[in-house]
């Protein structure tokens, strides 16, 4: 990956290319991101999927500036302890559907469902009479804090990932071509004061217009 995006032109391949630039691409973040996702992902699969203990290994260290141009050594150590990190992964798993889940669900962490559509692709003059509309229902909140959770809806096939309102809902499966999809991946996101909140309820329905 460095050395893919590395620029040639560069006399030592910087910035990606090298290691004492390859921080000034913004790229470099990104990759090193997916590579911590990786090695949490590699490590939840099995419990023999376990991090280096070897001692030459777990301290052999580096020199970098940091963010206020200090010098600072970096532990091989440090860098595979999510928490030292502060940047844990999302944990992968099999995503449940509406009606395998356990209600109510804590909403103080996101939360990926499988909503069963009430009907595929319909005609144009179906759409005429009733629209796909998203319901939440029975949640609770602490009424004395704000409170605010992100619903997005996504694409099972194609995996976009997009924000929806629920007066639109409709226009969204058909802007994200999920018209024809069984389930719609639906994904609600904690934004603020969501400690103790919970949700009792999600489903797809047909609702009449006019």
């Amino acid at each position: 990956m460095h050395v893919l995006a590395g620029n040639p032109r560069m006399t030592n391949s910087e910035d990606m290319g090298n290691f004492y630039s390859a921080g000034y691409d913004p790229a470099f973040y990104c990759h090193h991101s997916n590579v911590d996702c990786m090695w949490k992902i590699w490590k939840d699969l099995s419990p023999v999927n376990k991090d280096p203990i070897q001692q030459d290994w777990s301290y052999a260290s580096y020199v970098f500036y940091d963010e206020n141009r200090r010098l600072v050594r970096v532990y091989n150590r440090d860098c595979i302890d999510i928490n030292t990190m502060s940047n844990a992964a999302q944990s992968v798993g099999v995503v449940k559907k509406v009606e395998e889940t356990e209600f109510p669900v804590k909403l103080d962490q996101t939360v990926k469902i499988l909503v069963k559509r009430p009907a595929g692709k319909r005609s144009e003059g179906e759409k005429k009479k009733a629209k796909d509309m998203l319901f939440l229902s029975g949640i609770k909140f602490n009424s004395e804090q704000s409170f605010k959770i992100v619903v997005l809806v996504d694409d099972v096939d194609d995996g976009i990932e997009t924000t929806a309102a629920s007066s639109e809902f409709a226009e969204l499966l058909e802007d994200i071509e999920a018209e024809e999809d069984e389930y719609a991946l639906v994904t609600l996101v904690e934004k603020a004061g969501a400690d103790g909140a919970t949700i009792s309820g999600i489903k797809i329905e047909l609702v009449p217009i006019g």
